[in-house]
């Protein structure tokens, strides 16, 4: 899903109007692909890693942190979680948000910040698992 959603956003950049382009958002879930454009016109851009995805691994989470970052926008990683799949992985009803363990990387210098700030707060989580309190944050990135 996240090649083909940067293939199509690149296709979309290539070939829409600014305007259409600033009401579109894009929320990856284990990215695979090795680049995300668009975080100058897209409405807004996402990504969500598990730490131990293995494609994610292989994708996001290396690509994101590279010299010239590939990705635009926000990563938020749930750190000590595994699997791949969207729905039993990254959507499971049983997680209560105080026990998620979820940060991202700051594009400039890859520091790690607290997704529960009010300002830098994911828009998917909080439609994912509301309101509420602040998650706990790993303050070390051990991942790919």
């Amino acid at each position: 899903g996240g090649i083909i959603a940067s293939m199509v956003v690149d296709r979309l950049l290539a070939t829409l109007e600014e305007s259409f382009l600033k009401k579109l958002e894009v929320y990856t879930f284990g990215s695979a692909a090795n680049h995300m454009n668009g975080g100058h016109c897209l409405k807004h851009i996402e990504h969500f890693a598990n730490e131990s995805d293995f494609f994610a691994s292989s994708g996001v989470m290396t690509y994101y942190q590279t010299a010239r970052n590939k990705y635009d926008n926000m990563l938020y990683i749930d750190w000590g979680k595994t699997g791949h799949l969207l729905n039993m992985h990254y959507l499971d009803p049983e997680i209560a948000e105080h026990e998620m363990n979820m940060a991202y990387l700051n594009d400039n210098n890859m520091n790690i910040f607290a997704v529960g700030r009010p300002a830098e707060r994911s828009h998917m989580a909080t439609y994912l698992f509301g309101g509420g309190g602040n998650p706990v944050v790993n303050t070390t990135y051990g991942g790919a």
